[in-house]
C-alpha cells in the first residue's frame, strides 16, 4: 500500500504540478487553474421515491453556477450545478407524464475518493427556501429534495478515462424527500428517506423506471475553450 500511494504520488506531481501533501489526499485535480468543469449524463437519469420514478433523459453538470466558483486549485470537493430536461414522471406504475426539473438555488457537493472505488459521497446543498423540485403535469404535485438530511450520500464513484476526462457513476441510496398530497402517491406517503438515484429508463409500457446500473456522466476540463486534463486520486 505504501509503493503504491508513493506511485500516485509521484504521478500526480509530475503530471499536475501539486505538492506530495496535497497529492495524497483523495482529491480532484487538474493541470492547470481555475479550471471549468463540465460534465454530461451518457445515459438516463432515474429518481425513485416511494411510489413515483422520474428520469431524465438530458443532465449537465458545471462549476460556476449558482453561487459557485471554478476551482482554482487542488481540492476534495467539487461544488457542480445540475440542470434536467427530457424529464417525466410514471406515479403508481402508471405510463409517464410530462415532468419539468428545477435546481435553481441548489448544487451537488461531490466528495473525492480514488479512481476505481464507490467510496465517493454526495452533499445536497440549497439556499435557504430552495429546494430541487420535480413538477409532473399533475395539478398541485411537487416532489422535492433539499440539503435536510442529504449529506454524505452513498454511493459515487469517479473512473479517470482517457484524454483526462473522468466519469462519474451514480447509484445513489437514502435520499430524504417530500411530495405534496396531490401527487397521489400509494398510502398516502408524503415523505421519505429511502430515495434512489441512478439509471432510469422507460419501459415498453411508456412507464418510467430504474435501471440495473449507476446514472452515469463524463466529466471535462476547460481553460477558455481548451481542453484542460483532470483526474481524482
Amino acid at each position: 500500500m505504501k509503493i503504491k500511494i508513493t506511485f500516485l504520488v509521484v504521478v500526480a506531481v509530475a503530471l499536475f504540478g501539486v505538492s506530495a501533501a496535497v497529492a495524497s489526499a483523495s482529491t480532484f485535480l487538474a493541470a492547470s487553474y481555475p479550471v471549468l468543469v463540465k460534465g454530461a449524463a451518457t445515459n438516463i437519469q432515474g429518481f425513485e421515491i416511494t411510489g413515483a420514478v422520474s428520469v431524465c433523459e438530458h443532465a449537465t453538470f458545471m462549476t460556476g453556477e449558482e453561487g459557485g466558483k471554478d476551482p482554482t486549485g487542488p481540492a476534495e470537493t467539487l461544488l457542480i450545478h445540475p440542470k434536467y430536461t427530457g424529464c417525466h414522471v410514471s406515479i403508481g406504475g402508471l405510463p409517464l407524464t410530462a415532468a419539468t426539473v428545477t435546481t435553481t438555488g441548489c448544487n451537488y457537493v461531490f466528495h473525492a475518493a480514488l479512481s476505481g472505488t464507490t467510496n465517493g459521497t454526495v452533499d445536497i446543498e440549497c439556499e435557504a427556501g430552495k429546494s430541487i423540485e420535480i413538477a409532473p403535469q399533475v395539478v398541485g404535485c411537487v416532489i422535492s429534495v433539499n440539503g435536510t438530511g442529504n449529506t454524505g450520500l452513498k454511493a459515487i464513484e469517479y473512473v479517470n478515462e482517457a484524454g483526462g476526462k473522468v466519469k462519474v457513476n451514480a447509484n445513489v441510496t437514502n435520499i430524504t424527500w417530500k411530495a405534496t398530497s396531490a401527487c397521489g402517491l400509494a398510502g398516502k406517503v408524503t415523505e421519505g428517506k429511502e430515495a434512489k438515484y441512478k439509471e432510469g429508463k422507460i419501459s415498453a409500457g411508456d412507464v418510467a423506471e430504474l435501471g440495473t446500473g449507476p446514472a452515469t456522466a463524463l466529466s471535462e476540463g476547460f481553460k477558455g475553450e481548451a481542453l484542460d486534463a483532470i483526474m481524482v486520486e
